[in-house]
């Protein structure tokens, strides 16, 4: 190697890594072998040397500390191999000391989720019920020539053992196969949730490589299914930017999506979305979903097919009232089967009243009698019934008419909400749903929450109770 720092670092979105090599001194080398397949083996370092070179000890502790999250955890699809060594290509001697300060400047994430959970269904599975806790500790750097970084590890544990509950589908190797059981979607494990870097140094831009949280509008298409205790990331490339005038224009190339039970489904896909505010009181956003699973991973949840999204959304608010208005048209992508053809359509008013704010809604997912409109990126438990009866379209599609009122009462947070569902092909009659919050916030850390679905089947699924007792803390 040449005496020093200088160096190169290969960023590939794709199956294999080919090459990727940093040199920060004569002595501290940091390589990604060719051909390597998980992240766990992808990293190598003389730590004694990195210890006590150039960088100094708060650098190498920093690389060292997104090494030591990721011998034992599934593949990041080579993204975490990749963050180390451009951070540690950027760490020059020179700049040691700035880097330093940026890493013990930095915050430390904390939070952690007590819920029990009981859910019955009208069939001949058992009830269920299930105390789980989630912790998560991360951190957080402070930003250093325009980088930052961020890695948050998370466990999941069932207090009394998960031997009540089904905690997903019976094929996953990180689910309890408990099929006699109703589901209740937290199965135990622990894994890197996140773990990214980032650069801001271009003029409205940010870009964020690595396991991350992806969200866009109201969830509806792009979340990160914050309800359950394993939540989704994506193993991503982000940019964002916002040079143009009241404009955000979001691209996101999505190669993993570690998703609710401890999977991982591999992934090529696009998502590019445009976001613009610049009429008063009007806000109005494009987008385009080119989604393409991985045929390696079969089965897999969600176990939708391929397809292409191509949507608008306006958002009108006024002082006291608004209008939200959408329309997506979803079709075949990549190995899509012919029958992927449906339509999405939202209207949904909502305007203050005193202290009470109300929302009438309608939201149609298309069906054609053999195929239902998909969204598996999706923060699905948001939308439809908390009972989650429609998490995936049945193929008749579905249309969801509803009324919410939501208010505050000596600092409770109070929300009510009313569904009739029925078919969008041959408009049968599903049932109706009602939701129940309570929910009030201790103190700025901590916060408690009870809550309650009950669906009324009709012509489709079984009668669903499903309720929630929960308290939240975090720093």
């Amino acid at each position: 190697m040449v005496n020093g720092a200088w160096g190169f670092c290969v960023v590939l979105i794709s199956d294999t890594i080919v090459a990727a090599v940093v040199t920060v001194s004569k002595d501290v080398v940091i390589s990604v072998p060719r051909g390597l397949s998980h992240s766990s083996r992808c990293v190598h370092a003389s730590w004694r040397t990195l210890l006590s070179g150039p960088l100094s000890r708060p650098a190498a502790c920093m690389a060292s500390g997104l090494l030591a999250l990721t011998p034992t955890m599934p593949s990041v699809h080579h993204i975490v191999p990749v963050c180390l060594a451009l951070l540690l290509f950027l760490a020059a001697p020179s700049h040691a000391q700035d880097l330093a300060s940026a890493v013990t400047q930095g915050d430390l994430l904390f939070d952690t989720r007590l819920r029990y959970e009981r859910a019955e269904e009208d069939n001949d599975l058992e009830d269920a019920y299930a105390t789980t806790l989630r912790l998560r500790l991360g951190y957080a750097t402070g930003r250093w020539r325009g980088f930052d970084a961020l890695a948050h590890y998370e466990v999941v544990v069932a207090l009394g053992g998960d031997h009540t509950y089904n905690s997903g589908p019976a094929f996953l190797d990180s689910t309890n196969g408990r099929t006699t059981r109703t589901t209740i979607a937290d199965p135990t494990g622990n894994a890197l949730d996140q773990v990214w870097l980032r650069y801001q140094g271009l003029a409205g831009t940010a870009i964020t490589l690595g396991r991350q949280r992806i969200t866009l509008d109201n969830h509806r298409f792009i979340g990160d299914v914050g309800w359950r205790q394993d939540d989704q990331t994506f193993d991503a490339a982000t940019v964002v930017n916002t040079l143009l005038p009241a404009t955000t224009l979001t691209y996101a190339y999505l190669r993993g999506q570690r998703f609710i039970f401890f999977n991982d489904n591999g992934l090529n896909a696009h998502v590019l979305h445009a976001r613009h505010e610049g009429i008063p009181h009007l806000t109005l956003i494009g987008y385009v979903h080119l989604i393409d699973f991985d045929n390696d991973t079969d089965p897999r949840a969600p176990g939708t097919p391929d397809h292409r999204n191509l949507g608008l959304r306006s958002e009108l608010r006024l002082e006291r009232a608004g209008l939200n208005l959408e329309y997506a048209d979803q079709s075949g992508h990549a190995d899509a089967p012919a029958t992927v053809d449906a339509e999405y359509w939202l209207a949904e008013a909502w305007a203050m009243l005193g202290p009470v704010t109300g929302t009438v809604g309608y939201e149609v997912l298309g069906g054609n009698g053999r195929y239902g409109f998909s969204t598996p990126l999706a923060t699905n438990h948001k939308f439809q019934g908390f009972a989650d009866v429609f998490l995936s379209t049945p193929p008749a599609g579905v249309r969801d008419a509803y009324v919410t009122l939501a208010g505050n009462l000596a600092r409770f947070q109070l929300t009510a909400t009313y569904h009739d569902f029925s078919a969008e092909e041959g408009r049968g009659q599903y049932g109706d749903e009602i939701d129940l919050v309570v929910a009030r916030p201790l103190n700025d850390r901590f916060s408690v929450l009870v809550k309650y679905a009950e669906y009324r089947a009709k012509e489709f699924a079984v009668d669903t109770r499903r309720l929630w007792l929960q308290a939240d803390y975090r720093f």
